[in-house]
């Protein structure tokens, strides 16, 4: 999830583990929405081995 907040600056925060655990979390800032936006696609390619621009044509991985 990507927030901007009032002071301009944006707020990307992740969440992973199990369904029904606790699992971890992480957030990071950034002062541009380039970057936040970024660093999600990049996320989102490193747990999924999809692009989030071509996520109508998601492919599920194992493992």
């Amino acid at each position: 999830m990507i927030v901007e907040t009032d002071d301009g600056c944006y707020h990307l925060w992740t969440r992973w583990g199990r369904v029904g655990e606790p699992g971890a979390n992480q957030h990071q800032q950034f002062s541009g929405a380039d970057d936040a936006v970024k660093a999600f696609k990049k996320k989102f390619h490193d747990k999924t081995r999809n692009k989030f621009e071509e996520r109508h044509k998601f492919v599920a991985y194992s493992g």
